[in-house]
């Protein structure tokens, strides 16, 4: 009965926690225009707080011993409802005088920080708790981390598939504030009912933890943060960077301290035994994702697949270096935390400044081989070992010369001849740590080789947005975002000028500009790209240009020429548009083009029926919106059909099929109050009515969005359908 009862209020408070997670980056994200950053500020703050949680109960249990502790704790619970969930969150109001992370971070802290503090610590004190209670119904209390990871995962799969699919904003924080009581009632009653004994305090005899045990349960925690993160920071780069796809990377990590920490921990042995050659192929996939263009859905399989491979090692090396001592339990969780705190800075902060690629990958892998790989029963290298990772790392340089095109044969062979190598590598301490550190520190010259994209002239940038990549081949300069094309520009002077990809005749803006162009005296544009809408326009037509990414506008300046040759008075307006609209007010545009999509990524503040109402409030009488819907996972055609129709405006759309060299299929939605407008558009060829994709659910809003119903499963079938396996393509 106990130990069901404290396994309930682990699970009941890890859940919450991950909850509030979502619910208020949900909230925060329009608030403050979705920028990344944002995200980024979120996550740093939750991992923040976690730490310092973990830091809290391991100083104060020890200090007061768990008697006199739980009853400060039942009093810590309690103490939230005087702010939230006690009340209702107060309106977010930025403060543009901070910085927007410092402004961020301030106001998790006084609206969900207490609350979020005191849940952060209830795994430790139940498992201490349960490490306490008298003799004859002790069990393993590290069980209970099991069960909170369990908590945690549950809280993540729901959510998008079930919280977020069927309730708004204010009945999700209802149902949580709900919950919470809960807990706090079963917490104080399990304070009287479930007595304590003082019995994991350290003796005499017991000798403290050495340092390399804490160091390797400090760097098994950083490896596993940086790995599920990195696998994240992948997704996003080479598949659909989709929330929605970002929760299988963390679940992973979730579930594998579910399995390694419940009361009977299963993880197989061949994980164990030959986690060498697994470290060393998951660095060979890394290049050849690069190199060839699989299928969105095996090469999501993949990168799961590596991941939960290496997290189960990691959580497997944790618990069999789990302290003897009970005593030391809090100290081996903190250490744990701060370890996982580290790694998520190294990932979402430090290291997107200091690398082109995504080379983060590569450090974890060789944080957790350093960690674990350098037993002193091997010897500790050899010439013959050294010879060994400089032919392989040749082989690597070779191999990505020759086999252009993908071929199945010829990957085997390199997969077969990389696992054999790892695993006599893994024979000595620093066999694998060293062909990792020589893969890691040659990793720009083995990008270069790997990327098919990559040419003499490529040109790379990375910032917190992502990967930019401005690429020359043949006769056009492309402009990358991840994979996904950003837009294009003839290199000679003479067709400069002629907007390609997306943007060239008989798209959307095309056909917009032919009926409209003479009446648009003044138009806003959200989301720069190469700046290729910029031709469509003259001197006698102004433009204020919305761009979130400062480095977006250098590309298009320095790299590009649509601006430099466009006679228009612009306006530039660097943060997110419904911010910088909001900022200075009532705008008479005649229209405003919405194509402020970051690789295939879904802005969804930029889309809601509020927002439309903002756009609406800066347009003529007689205006329209036009948005640039192109997304090979998302059919977003629908939902923007549904916000026009209950704001009363008339809508058309077109998917413009690609008529010519270096023209792309395009989707676009015009949008107006002005029923002659879409009508006259509506007669141009390829334009089609809302009836034809009116989506009948529910609206989205600020409150509300799930993009469950609308998520491309054709595009991803197909995808493996069309996939060739060989190709005997050299050079």
């Amino acid at each position: 009965m106990v130990t069901h009862a404290l396994s309930f209020i682990t699970f009941l408070a890890a859940f919450l926690l991950f909850e509030i997670e979502f619910i208020i980056a949900k909230i925060f994200l329009p608030a403050y225009g979705g920028s990344f950053f944002v995200w980024g500020a979120c996550i740093v703050f939750f991992q923040a707080v976690l730490l310092l949680g973990y830091g809290f109960a391991h100083r104060f249990i020890g200090w007061l011993g768990l008697k006199r502790y739980l009853y400060g704790h039942a009093l810590l619970l309690v103490l939230p409802l005087l702010v939230f969930p006690g009340r209702e969150l107060k309106s977010l109001v930025v403060n543009p005088s901070l910085p927007l992370v410092v402004d961020v971070f301030w106001k998790l802290a006084i609206s969900i920080g207490p609350v979020f503090f005191v849940l952060s610590t209830m795994s430790i004190v139940t498992q201490v708790w349960m490490s306490q209670t008298r003799a004859d119904i002790r069990v393993n209390p590290y069980r209970l981390y099991a069960v909170s990871n369990l908590g945690s995962f549950i809280a993540l799969f729901s959510y998008p598939f079930l919280i977020e699919y069927q309730m708004d904003i204010s009945s999700q924080l209802m149902f949580w504030r709900y919950c919470y009581f809960l807990l706090v009632v079963l917490n104080c009653a399990a304070v009287f009912m479930i007595p304590v004994t003082e019995g994991a305090v350290r003796s005499k005899n017991d000798s403290p933890v050495k340092k390399e045990k804490v160091l390797r349960w400090v760097f098994l925690g950083a490896g596993g943060s940086m790995m599920f993160l990195s696998v994240s920071n992948l997704i996003t780069f080479e598949l659909p960077p989709v929330p929605l796809f970002w929760i299988f990377p963390l679940s992973i990590y979730l579930l594998s301290f579910v399995l390694n920490f419940k009361k009977e921990p299963w993880c197989p042995r061949w994980m164990v035994t030959q986690i060498a050659p697994i470290l060393g192929l998951s660095a060979l996939f890394y290049f050849l994702i690069q190199k060839y263009e699989l299928p969105p859905l095996l090469e999501f399989s993949l990168f799961l697949g590596i991941l939960f491979c290496i997290c189960m090692y990691c959580q497997n090396r944790l618990i069999e270096a789990k302290p003897s001592n009970e005593g030391d339990l809090t100290g081996f969780y903190f250490l744990i935390s701060m370890g996982s705190f580290l790694g998520a800075i190294a990932t979402t902060w430090i290291i997107p400044l200091v690398s082109v690629s995504m080379v983060e990958y590569l450090c974890a892998l060789l944080l957790i081989s350093l960690a674990t790989l350098n037993d002193g029963a091997r010897p500790v290298f050899s010439a013959r070992a050294l010879r060994v990772v400089i032919y392989l790392n040749l082989l690597y340089y070779v191999w990505s010369a020759m086999f252009v095109s993908f071929n199945v044969l010829a990957v085997g062979i390199l997969i077969f001849l990389s696992w054999k190598t790892y695993q006599y590598l893994g024979g000595f301490r620093y066999g694998v740590v060293a062909c990792l550190l020589l893969l890691f520190i040659f990793s720009p010259a083995q990008d270069y080789m790997w990327d098919r994209k990559s040419t003499e002239n490529t040109w790379r940038l990375r910032n917190y947005y992502g990967i930019h990549e401005v690429v020359d081949s043949s006769d056009v300069r492309w402009l990358y975002h991840g994979r996904t094309v950003h837009g294009g520009q003839y290199l000679s002077k003479e067709k400069q000028h002629q907007p390609i990809t997306y943007y060239g005749p008989h798209s959307g803006i095309w056909d917009l500009m032919k009926i409209q162009g003479q009446a648009v005296r003044k138009a806003a544009i959200i989301g720069l790209g190469t700046g290729s809408m910029a031709s469509y326009f003259d001197e006698n037509q102004s433009l204020d240009i919305f761009e979130l990414d400062p480095d977006v506008l250098r590309i298009a300046h320095e790299k590009f020429t649509f601006l430099k040759h466009n006679r228009s008075p612009k306006r530039f307006f660097i943060g997110d548009a419904r911010l910088s609209m909001q900022a200075f007010g009532r705008q008479d545009y005649d229209v405003i083009v919405i194509d402020a999509f970051g690789g295939d990524a879904i802005p969804v503040h930029l889309i809601t029926k509020e927002v439309f109402k903002e756009y609406q409030s800066h347009l003529r009488p007689g205006g329209g919106i036009l948005v640039h819907v192109s997304n090979r996972y998302v059919n977003l055609i629908p939902v923007i059909a549904n916000v026009a129709d209950s704001l009363g405006a008339a809508m058309t759309f077109k998917i413009s099929q690609s008529r010519g060299e270096h023209l792309v299929t395009s989707s676009w939605i015009l949008i107006s109050w002005n029923r002659e407008l879409i009508q006259k558009i509506s007669q141009t060829e390829g334009w089609r009515g809302m009836e034809a994709v009116l989506w009948e659910g529910r609206t989205w809003t600020d409150q509300y969005s799930s993009i469950l119903p609308f998520m491309r499963l054709d595009y991803l079938l197909s995808s493996l359908k069309t996939f060739r396996l060989f190709s005997w393509e050299l050079f």
